[in-house]
């Protein structure tokens, strides 16, 4: 089977790391497997798959992409009109529309497969362009009504109508979670009928092993304080600064020392992040027991390690991260996300707080360390997001075989 999977970028979030790690277990069970990607650019860049094509498109004029989303879908002129056609700045996911288009009809894919809203509305678009009887996999991975509160700017405010009459068009529409998926049908209006859940593939054998090599941070010996351990993006979504006042009140009861993994979307900005986290915790008194490392190729070891992984984000869809570092056997604190709470069966597996409350955050810290975790159930309950399990499940949704 031939397989299109088509991202925006390389950039380090669960999205690009997911799709890579689905993009490699289905080019192994034998599929013929293309990537994709709009901005060849990102921390992940370097690890596209052996056994997996990749095509880094060129982008065109935004006239020539807009003018050709109206040709692929004409009949919904009034929903394209503001998000799309009259906004004087369009998102940039629509200046690669005209060189996908060519690059379906070229390949001929047997299947395509999206994520995330602009991706996923110019993958429909392209394949209806190339004329292509590709089944189209759209996919979602956070909640869409924080993926567009975030945004800024007055066309985003008008991008539902559009989803919600384009998603129509594709076989499948995913979800990654329970959450997610309730909140796509609730805000775009698709009924939640026709959206199916799609764990992710987050445990791999690789990433198992990955988990047993050294880490040369110097804090993870093992006569240290305990570390507390974040990864994620340098993002407001993650919200490091509730983190970090959560851990200045832990860090006034008992020593512990915290380690955040991640960038931003550039260099700079992740300069400008790292020096914001680093004078709030200069103002808290917590600046000699902060690590910012940036990003890491093998952040399983540190997961292994640490004494406490903490999720402190404002929305999730499903944290591949809180898996893994389950499946690293480290105990875990999360936000009341959807997406965590779905992983964390309401509590069962680690302790949830609400999302922004710094207080609540460090009690649970403090009572996961001074508590015996059970290393055995929180890598029982990963299993359930194995790669074994989901790769399945996709290959069935592609080939159009599942029940």
């Amino acid at each position: 089977m031939k397989i299109l999977f088509v991202l925006k970028s390389f950039a380090a979030g669960g999205v690009e790391r997911i799709t890579l790690t689905l993009s490699h277990l289905l080019a192994q069970r034998g599929h013929d497997v293309t990537l994709a990607v709009f901005r060849n650019q990102g921390p992940l860049a370097r690890e596209v798959p052996p056994g997996v094509r990749l095509h880094a498109l060129e982008p065109s004029n935004s006239l020539v992409g807009r003018a050709l989303a109206f040709q692929a879908a004409p009949s919904s002129l009034a929903q394209m009109a503001k998000p799309v056609l009259l906004t004087t700045k369009a998102d940039r996911t629509i200046h690669y529309l005209p060189n996908l288009t060519r690059l379906i009809r070229d390949e001929e894919p047997d299947a395509v497969v999206a994520a995330m809203p602009y991706v996923n509305l110019v993958a429909l678009w392209a394949r209806s362009l190339a004329g292509s009887r590709a089944r189209v996999l759209v996919m979602e991975h956070i909640e869409i009504s924080h993926f567009l509160g975030e945004r800024k700017g007055w066309r985003h405010r008008y991008l539902l109508p559009l989803i919600r009459k384009s998603y129509l068009a594709a076989e499948v529409i995913g979800a990654v979670s329970n959450g997610v998926a309730d909140d796509l049908a609730c805000s775009s209006g698709v009924d939640r009928k026709f959206v199916r859940v799609i764990y992710n593939p987050v445990v791999t054998d690789e990433m198992l092993a990955m988990a047993d090599q050294p880490v040369e941070h110097p804090w993870f010996s093992t006569n240290g304080p305990p570390v507390v351990l974040n990864v994620g993006r340098l993002a407001e979504q993650k919200d490091h600064v509730t983190l970090l006042h959560a851990f200045a009140k832990a860090r006034s009861t008992r020593r512990l020392r915290l380690v955040i993994l991640g960038v931003a979307g550039s260099e700079d900005k992740t300069a400008e992040r790292k020096s914001e986290l680093m004078g709030l915790a200069r103002d808290l008194g917590v600046e000699q027991d902060l690590s910012l490392p940036g990003f890491v190729s093998n952040p399983y070891a540190y997961m292994a390690k640490a004494s406490v992984f903490v999720l402190s984000s404002r929305y999730e869809g499903l944290p591949t991260v809180l898996v893994e570092a389950m499946a690293c056997g480290c105990p875990v604190v999360s936000t009341a996300c959807p997406g965590s709470v779905e992983i964390l069966s309401d509590g069962k597996y680690g302790k949830l707080v609400a999302i922004g409350d710094a207080e609540e955050l460090a009690r649970s810290i403090i009572t996961t360390l001074e508590s015996e975790p059970d290393k055995s159930a929180l890598r029982l309950r990963s299993l359930d997001f194995s790669a074994e399990r989901s790769v399945v499940h996709y290959e069935n949704i592609l080939t159009g075989t599942e029940l």
